[in-house]
Formats: structure tokens, sequence, C-alpha cells
């Protein structure tokens, strides 16, 4: 049965004489043969008001609602994927802003949700990924402010470390594309049900096809661990040749005429959660800068820390290390999950890691000096942004 895909693109830059706003729908009907993969393909026609504005609109209102929380929005983007018809019909989207402040820029992002009981295509971001505020409307810290920098405390680096959701969902991020690519597939393979992290699980959910229902090479959709009860899962089948990367991702690119990998994702990170200390630097969100991987799988972020019970006070710390190493010395998770979108839709919790100190002197593959990351050199992931 043949089944359409509208994919809406909008972007929202704000403005003094008003919002700029340019957006975009495509629609392709697709084709599929008897194994059910996808085999053709063309372009239709469609109402862009129905689809469109309705974007537009959750784009707008996510970008005031920031603004009038004092987080002027820089841009603001969004993309919506409308699969109706066959056995694979799914509704999913997600939205990112850069957002202005005292740190830097900062991306903050969140999951589109079909509005609940809406009679229209209506979307609203999933709020517990977005930067606290608005009479606590949402759940996720708020964002640093001039007033807020202090100079770090003399003891910052032997006290814990809680990675945020916003900080954590990069992480995980990193983890999910270290052990998806062709070598991560390899180490799943050779060391399956090794012992190498912490007792978490993670999970790639489907997101772009209905659970169950065929992706666009015709294979089922599933969750696909990759890590369960901190054991490696192998790959299944010959993942190497796959499309999507993985089975059950595969999606249909019309201009191509070919099957690529999804272009939204969803990953899922879960364990038995630990008790955070209150005294605990908890690193709250990244800083966007031009390049966040380097060589060597190397993964260099600057993120704003907040000193134990001091919610308006922060400064910057750097955090330099492989996404697979910093997770496999986390204690684990801590707090309630939320949800997050950046490079992917994710859903973890908040972790808890040891001291920088002690990091310091376990993480042996982290970058080099920081004008300068490298695969090899300082053994210290995490240090004050500023030092040598």
């Amino acid at each position: 049965m043949a089944e359409t895909v509208r994919t809406v693109r909008v972007v929202v830059v704000p403005g003094t004489a008003g919002d700029r706003v340019t957006h975009s729908v495509d629609a392709v009907r697709l084709g599929r043969d008897s194994t059910g993969r996808v085999a053709a393909s063309a372009r239709v026609a469609v109402d862009p008001g129905g689809i469109e504005t309705p974007a537009v609109e959750a784009v707008r209102g996510f970008a005031a609602d920031l603004a009038a929380d004092g987080a002027p929005v820089q841009s603001a983007t969004a993309v919506v994927v409308d699969r109706s018809g066959g056995a694979t019909g799914a509704r999913a989207g997600a939205l990112l802003a850069r957002v202005e402040t005292a740190a830097g820029p900062i991306l903050a992002g969140a999951a589109l949700r079909p509005r609940p009981g809406a009679r229209s295509p209506g979307w609203c971001p999933e709020p517990s990924g977005l930067p606290g505020g608005g009479g606590g409307r949402r759940a996720a810290p708020a964002l640093p402010t001039s007033g807020g920098r202090i100079d770090p405390p003399a003891d910052w680096r032997a006290l814990p470390l809680v990675l945020a959701p916003p900080v954590a969902a990069v992480l995980v991020s990193g983890v999910r594309l270290a052990l998806g690519s062709r070598a991560g597939r390899a180490l799943r393979r050779r060391r399956a049900g090794a012992a190498l992290l912490p007792p978490v699980t993670v999970v790639d959910e489907p997101v772009l096809h209905a659970a169950g229902g065929p992706d666009d090479a015709g294979t089922p959709a599933r969750p696909l661990p990759f890590v369960s009860g901190g054991r490696l899962v192998p790959p299944d089948g010959d993942a190497d040749a796959l499309p999507g990367g993985e089975p059950g991702r595969a999606w249909w690119d019309h201009d191509e005429q070919a099957l690529r990998p999804p272009p939204l994702t969803r990953i899922v990170l879960e364990g038995e959660p630990v008790a955070a200390p209150p005294e605990a630097v908890e690193l709250t969100w990244c800083v966007e800068h031009l390049q966040r991987y380097h060589a060597g799988g190397i993964l260099r972020l600057t993120c704003v820390a907040r000193p134990p019970g001091r919610s308006d006070a922060w400064f910057p710390v750097l955090v330099t290390a492989r996404p697979l190493t910093l997770l496999r010395l986390a204690r684990g998770p801590t707090g309630p999950a939320r949800e997050t979108f950046g490079e992917d839709q994710v859903r973890t919790p908040a972790l808890l890691l040891p001291p920088a100190t002690a990091l310091g002197t376990q993480v042996r593959d982290a970058a080099g000096p920081r004008t300068r990351p490298r695969s090899g050199g300082s053994p210290d992931p995490i240090r004050k942004e500023g030092t040598t």
C-alpha cells in the first residue's frame, strides 16, 4: 500500500522588527515491493498550511517563551515528519534553539509531540528538557546569567560531578555514535556480553517508523539495545551492510532514490538510580563551539558548572574525553529522566561521576592541551576552563 511522508522544516530568527520565518514542506509518496522494501517514490502536492502552520507556530511560541524568561534566542529550527498510510504511520519532530547566554551560545532543544486531543496536526515541545523558568513549567536547569559568574571554588575538583540531562544527553549521543560506528559494531561483536560499563542500558528506539512496522528496507522497526545492564549487546546480522547502519532504521531518500540512515534518532539511557551527594558540582549546559568531536573520537565540551547550593552561580569547566571512557567511569544515573534534543532525541537522567581529581588519574586517553586537541596526551579529562 502506498504511504505518504511529509517533512516540514522551519527556521525562525527573532528580530526587533519581527521574526524572520522561512519554512518548507516536502511530500513524497512511497511504493513498496512484495518484500516490503521501498522501491519507488514520487513527489505529490500537499496543503502547506495544514502541516506547516502548526510547526511554525510551535517554533515561534518556543522562541517567545524562552525570550520571556530572559533567554534571547538567536535562531530556532524545527523538523517535523508526518508519515501516513500503510503499516508505518508515525509522527515525530524536534526543535532546537540557539540561545544567547553569558557563558556563550547554548543549544536548547526538545522533542515535538502531537498536541493531545487536537483535531489539527498541532505540536507542542516536550517541556522536561527545556531551560527552567516561566513559573516552573520546565525541568532543565536555568541558563547562566552575566551576574552569576564566579571564580571556581577552591575545592571544586575534589567534589563529585553531576552531569545534568542536557550534558548527559551529549555523552549518550556520543556513546551511540561510537557503538554504532563500524569499529563500534566490531567491538560489540568481539566483546559481546562483556561488562565494560556501569549497569546502565542504552537503547536506540524507532521514532520515524511505527514500532513493529517495517522500515523503508522492509525490516521491522524495533528497539535496538547497544548496552544492557552495562554489557555490550552485539548488532543483529550484518549491520555493516544495512543502509541505516542498524536493522529497522532505513530511511528512503527521494532525491537520491536510495536508502539512508534516518534524519531523526531517539536514544534512551536507563539504569538503577544512585543517590547524588548534596555536595556536588553540577554541569548543567554545554556551550556551543564550531567543533565538538576531535581526532581519535575525543569529545570536547565547555560546560556551565554550578557549585553546591548556589543555583544562581556558575563557572566554566572543560570536559575532554572519549564518550565511552567517560561513561565507563560514571557511578550511575541519578534523578528523574528528562527528554532533550541536540544531535538526537535523548531521554536520560543525570549521571553521577567521580570528582575531577579521580577522573584525572583514570582517564588516560583524554585530549592534550585545550589549544590543540589530539588523540593522546594529558590524562586529565576535566579541567577548569583557562588552565593548562
